[in-house]
């Protein structure tokens, strides 16, 4: 047991690895989960340089994003431990994946309690598991059927013949309703 009465979590074998590999982050993004957005996160920050490495549990996943050369690790984000063997400490800012809002706010938990300051962004479906994740300080939320309603109204407009100024204004305007709408007091301009 802990001093604060929690379960001590033994080092597991990958931790080691994780750790011993990651020595030289400095200023990184951890990425938490390589399913198919996790990936094209990564994709994404390799080709504009951005140092990075990705966490993932699942073994076959960690195989198949190995085999598309993505920089990631076998481990549990959901372990304190696990994320300070990627470097967590150095890390300039987190980003969770996962499909499962609980798992993602529990891991969004322990990161703030080890780094308050940490800019945590998150990608989350619903609007109930969007609320949760803003009432927490320094964490970005990136609300999957929102930006999948902004993409494919753009494509819809563009389609139509509508000019690109056009459509930006349009985007523009319902993102500022949007964001004004999940943040009250914020201005819409």
């Amino acid at each position: 047991m802990s001093r604060t009465g929690g379960v001590i979590q033994p080092p597991q074998a990958e931790e080691v690895e994780i750790a011993a590999q990651t020595t030289r982050y400095r200023d990184h993004v951890i990425v938490c989960g390589a399913g198919e957005l996790g990936l094209t996160v990564s994709e994404i920050l390799r080709h504009a340089g951005v140092a990075h490495l990705l966490l993932e549990a699942d073994a076959q996943k960690v195989e198949a994003a190995r085999a598309a050369g993505a920089p990631v690790f076998h481990g549990d984000a959901s372990r304190p431990d696990t994320l300070l063997a990627a470097g967590l400490t150095h890390a300039h800012l987190v980003v969770l994946t996962f499909a499962h809002a609980q798992q993602a706010l529990r891991i969004a938990q322990a990161i703030a309690e080890r780094r308050p300051a940490l800019t945590l962004w998150v990608s989350c479906r619903s609007t109930t598991a969007a609320d949760a994740f803003r009432a927490m300080p320094n964490v970005r939320v990136y609300q999957q059927s929102f930006a999948a309603a902004i993409g494919l109204a753009e494509q819809v407009m563009s389609t139509l013949g509508m000019s690109t100024e056009l459509i930006e204004g349009h985007i523009s305007a319902m993102r500022r309703r949007l964001d004004s709408s999940r943040f009250p007091g914020s201005s819409s301009s």
